[in-house]
Order: structure tokens, then C-alpha cells, then sequence
């Protein structure tokens, strides 16, 4: 009878990881569908959904199969089920994490969650990986834990590195003028405007100053002459120069 126990127990132990992921996969592809189906702004698709699902199935697939190599060679057994559900588990955990953020971000405006999203992805691959080592070889865990964890720090610190350089950055370029831009020529449209606001100028005090013609008895001058005078003495720039202006 315990023989017999034993036998029955030990299908139920080995199908119970097989159901686990089971579950698990129905559930990440129906989070991610429901992801999809509300980003969703036009008419409906299967291309829409299937893309993504199938890659990230592939990626799947591909993950635990590395992983069940390195069981086989290293412990003599593949263990691809174990591995399947700790990579089921960790993807579902990240895009449980990803709805969540992009929900406080848009509904409650708490950017935090978005901010720090590649803490919580490296976190949850760290995980992840451990498990799986766990699964190569049941020996030096303590180890194991404190290279992955070494692992862990160094690549957050890199990467929180480059978002507050990035970030330094784009602050001083708001805030600094460049050089350049202090030096840069008048646009030809101000030049114009310059120019014509200088010749309507010296037209009026033209008209308003009395001619030395006037003085001597020889009646007035023209205005029209004055204007030619104040053109040719250089006063305001005839012409030429205003066409030469507009082209430039």
C-alpha cells in the first residue's frame, strides 16, 4: 500500500509545476491582451494582438530553455517545468508592476511607480535568475544570492547614473544660452525694418528743417528735392541699398 501511494504520488507532484505555468501563461496573455485592447485607439486588429503575444512567447521559450540546458548539463536533469514557472511567475509579476505604475501615473499622478521602473524590472530578473540557479545546483546558495545581488546593485547604480546625467543635461540646456546664439547676425526682416524705420526718420526732420534757400529769398524747396538730398548726402540709404538689403 505505501508502494502504492508512492507510485500515485509521485505523477501528482511532477504535474502540479505543469499546471502552475498552465495557469500562469492564461493569465500573463490575458493581462497583456487587456493591455493591448485598452492602449487601443483605432479599429481592432489580430495583428495588433498577436505580435506581441507570440514574441513574448518565443522569448519565453527561449529563456527556459537556456536555463534547462544548464540543468541538464550541470545536475543531469532539465527540470523545464520548474524553469518555466519561475519565468512565468517573473513575467507575470512585471507586468502586474507595469499596469500599476501607468495606472498611479495617469489616475492618481504619482510618477514614482514610472520613474523607478527599471529597479523593479532588474529586481524581478534578479529574482528570476536565482531561482533558476537554484534550480542548476541546490549548492552554494548564500553565494549565489550575493553575486546576483552584486549583479543587481552595480547595474541599478549604472543606470540611476545615466538618468541624473541625463537629466543634469537637459536642465542646463533650459537653462544656459549658447554661445553662438549671442553672437548670431540680425535677421534679414529686422535689417529691413531697421532701415525703412530710418528712412521714414530722416524724411521728417528733412521736412521739418528749413532749407538755406529760404533764407536767401529764392522761395522753398521742394520736398521731393529734400529727399533727394538727404539720399545723396547719406543720410538714409537710397534704394539700392534697401533693394540690396531685402536680398540680403
Amino acid at each position: 500500500m505505501r508502494w502504492s501511494a508512492k507510485r500515485v504520488g509521485r505523477p501528482e507532484s511532477r504535474a502540479l509545476p505543469i499546471v502552475l505555468a498552465a495557469v500562469l501563461g492564461v493569465v500573463i496573455l490575458g493581462v497583456d491582451a487587456l493591455a493591448i485592447w485598452l492602449a487601443e485607439i483605432g479599429e481592432p486588429r489580430a495583428s495588433n494582438y498577436l505580435t506581441p503575444l507570440v514574441g513574448a512567447a518565443v522569448l519565453v521559450v527561449a529563456w527556459v530553455s537556456f536555463w534547462a540546458l544548464l540543468s541538464r548539463v550541470y545536475s543531469g536533469r532539465a527540470r523545464f517545468a520548474r524553469n518555466l514557472l519561475i519565468a512565468l511567475a517573473g513575467l507575470l509579476g512585471f507586468s502586474i508592476y507595469n499596469e500599476v505604475a501607468q495606472f498611479s501615473a495617469f489616475a492618481v499622478t504619482w510618477r514614482a511607480a514610472v520613474n523607478y521602473e527599471y529597479v523593479a524590472m532588474w529586481s524581478i530578473l534578479a529574482a528570476a535568475c536565482f531561482f533558476h540557479l537554484r534550480e542548476v545546483g541546490p549548492s552554494r546558495l548564500k553565494l549565489k544570492g550575493a553575486v546576483v545581488a552584486a549583479l543587481l546593485a552595480l547595474v541599478i547604480g549604472i543606470q540611476t547614473l545615466q538618468q541624473s546625467e541625463a537629466f543634469y543635461d537637459s536642465g542646463r540646456q533650459n537653462t544656459v544660452r549658447s554661445p553662438h546664439a549671442a553672437r548670431a547676425p540680425p535677421r534679414p526682416g529686422a535689417r529691413r525694418a531697421h532701415l525703412l524705420f530710418r528712412n521714414r526718420a530722416a524724411q521728417g526732420h528733412a521736412r521739418q528743417r528749413p532749407c538755406a534757400g529760404t533764407e536767401q529769398g529764392r522761395g522753398p524747396v521742394r520736398e521731393g528735392l529734400a529727399d533727394k538730398r538727404v539720399m545723396i548726402t547719406g543720410l538714409v540709404p537710397g534704394p539700392e541699398s534697401l533693394e540690396a538689403a531685402s536680398a540680403a
